[in-house]
């Protein structure tokens, strides 16, 4: 929040010299409240009867892991407020494009609120879409959020026009009926692998995503300085200079541990497999899946999880407020209903989605079901940020000579 003290200390002088509202100064929205005068104390009373009598609100929804989801939670939001919500699920990028042509066509948009996968944050911000109000500093629930997620969208400074509606994180599954003390650094998972030949299964990082936060975990560690994986200005040469100069300690890496027996998967999923039949005892994974294939029995009970000490990647996706909303206050009082501690833990507690807020209480959720967690203070003080993508993405080539060419 630090972050936005001097952005939005310079908006409210801005807003003092606007004409009335932030909708006529210099933003991008149209509202019937006079959106300068909002303050997390005023927020709820200000919106509300605007939003009832806006009744309703469309929410693009880009993926369909959230529908169930969303459904729950939109039936809690009308319940509370009266307001209904019709969700969309669409192509992202599609629905971006979509999004400004209306926009250019000087038409209303067909959404409201976006719920949208990260990677398209940038066309939607040079394409004016995404509505230029200071969530961080006026959303009641936008508050003790993680100062690595909070204004970004995948390494992309937002403004604090997006918030962090849905977190998702990677890390090490084991059977722990076996192991009674997982790998907890690198080294001690190169130790475990040679002490338990062929029991480690790694995803093929450029074929699911649980591999590939494994991949950039071990550059970040051994092919530093950290720093530089989060310049989201590189180019591709520049991208292709650091690996070039530095990556031979992360291919050594993942030789040692293949030369003790460890294979790669070829998806997330077989990773969860190879824990179900006992191939692997140790395998790289998505928290999300594994919660999921624990309640469903996929995978044994006794499957536990944990994160690399030096930092375990993570990703996630972010919801705005859209500037063609002729609907901006529904929109503004459902986003911060999603960033609401009851939303983030139910939505925790039944699909692992996890949560920027770290306030979250989750001794609420059940033994059973904190058991097919990260445990939550690993996941407070060990989850990092994902790397700039280019760097990985231009290592494909070397990574496949270097390594998977020397794979079982």
């Amino acid at each position: 929040m630090r972050r936005y003290l001097q952005f939005g200390v310079g908006m409210v002088l801005l807003m003092a010299l606007a004409a009335p509202g932030m909708s006529q100064g210099n933003y991008n929205v149209s509202s019937t409240v006079d959106l300068s005068t909002l303050t997390r104390e005023n927020f709820e009373a200000t919106l509300l009867p605007v939003a009832q009598q806006q009744g309703s609100l469309t929410v693009y929804n880009f993926d369909t892991f959230f529908e169930p989801m969303l459904a729950e939670i939109n039936r809690r939001f009308t319940e509370r407020y009266g307001i209904g919500v019709t969700v969309v699920t669409v192509d992202s990028d599609t629905a971006v494009q979509q999004l400004i042509a209306e926009r250019q066509a000087g038409a209303p948009s067909a959404a409201d609120v976006f719920l949208f996968a990260s990677d398209s944050i940038r066309a939607a911000l040079s394409g004016g879409v995404v509505a230029q109000i200071p969530l961080l500093d006026i959303l009641p629930n936008a508050i003790n959020l993680d100062p690595n997620v909070a204004g970004f969208t995948r390494g992309v400074r937002n403004n604090g026009w997006a918030v962090p509606f849905h977190r998702n994180q990677a890390a090490l599954a084991y059977l722990s009926d076996q192991v009674s003390d997982p790998p907890d650094t690198l080294q001690e998972l190169r130790d475990f692998a040679c002490a338990n030949p062929g029991k480690v299964a790694l995803t093929n990082p450029y074929e699911g995503g649980s591999g590939a936060t494994f991949l950039e975990a071990v550059a970040l560690e051994l092919a530093g300085p950290r720093e530089d994986y989060y310049n989201f200005d590189l180019t591709e040469e520049q991208a292709g200079d650091l690996v070039d100069s530095r990556w031979q300690a992360v291919y050594e890496y993942f030789r040692s541990l293949l030369a003790c027996g460890t294979f790669f998967t070829n998806s997330n999923v077989e990773s969860e497999q190879v824990l179900a039949t006992g191939a692997a005892l140790v395998a790289t994974v998505w928290e999300d899946c594994t919660f999921t294939f624990v309640l469903n029995g996929t995978v044994p009970p006794t499957v536990r999880l944990t994160m690399l000490a030096s930092g375990h990647p993570g990703g996630g996706d972010d919801v705005m407020v859209v500037a063609g909303t002729q609907k901006v206050e529904a929109a503004l009082l459902y986003v911060n209903f999603l960033m609401s501690q009851e939303v983030q833990l139910y939505k925790l507690q039944e699909y692992a989605s996890r949560s920027a807020r770290q306030d979250l209480d989750t001794s609420m959720i059940g033994a059973e079901r904190r058991d097919a967690l990260v445990p939550q203070e690993q996941y407070v003080t060990r989850s990092v940020p994902r790397i700039n993508s280019l760097i990985r993405e231009v290592a494909e080539d070397s990574f496949a000579a270097e390594v998977l060419s020397q794979a079982r």
